[in-house]
């Protein structure tokens, strides 16, 4: 029944293409009856509402990283390039470069430690 919808329409329908299209047909059933079922109502509430809020999330995301980013560029510029803290290791580990100082802003925005364990020993190879 399928071979004969679907060559008309120019899709080959091979034998392993044929039950992928069988397995997606039978998760919209099922996606259909979890949504319809009152047993799993708050659960699809959840969804719908994680689902709505990723574009937000992604805006935040965004607006984050640029803040981000500003913050490095500037503290790269007024600590990691200070003539004062150009012989100083730690300054230079933690504010050399742009990148750097992301991963430390990074960290000071989190209230994190795990980069100096994790992301600066990656780093430094």
């Amino acid at each position: 029944l399928l071979k004969w919808i679907m060559e008309p329409m120019g899709t080959e329908v091979g034998f392993p293409r044929m039950f992928s299209v069988l397995r997606l047909f039978r998760l919209t059933r099922l996606l259909k009856t979890v949504r319809f079922s009152s047993f799993f109502a708050e659960l699809w509430v959840l969804v719908q509402g994680l689902a709505h809020s990723l574009r937000p999330l992604l805006w935040t995301f965004t607006i984050a990283m640029i803040l981000l980013y500003v913050f490095a560029v500037a503290s790269t510029e007024l600590i990691g390039k200070r003539d004062d803290f150009e012989e100083d290791s730690h300054v230079q580990e933690r504010f050399g470069n742009v990148l750097r100082s992301m991963l430390t802003m990074f960290q000071l925005m989190t209230l994190d430690s795990w980069g100096f364990d994790v992301a600066r020993p990656v780093m430094v190879t």
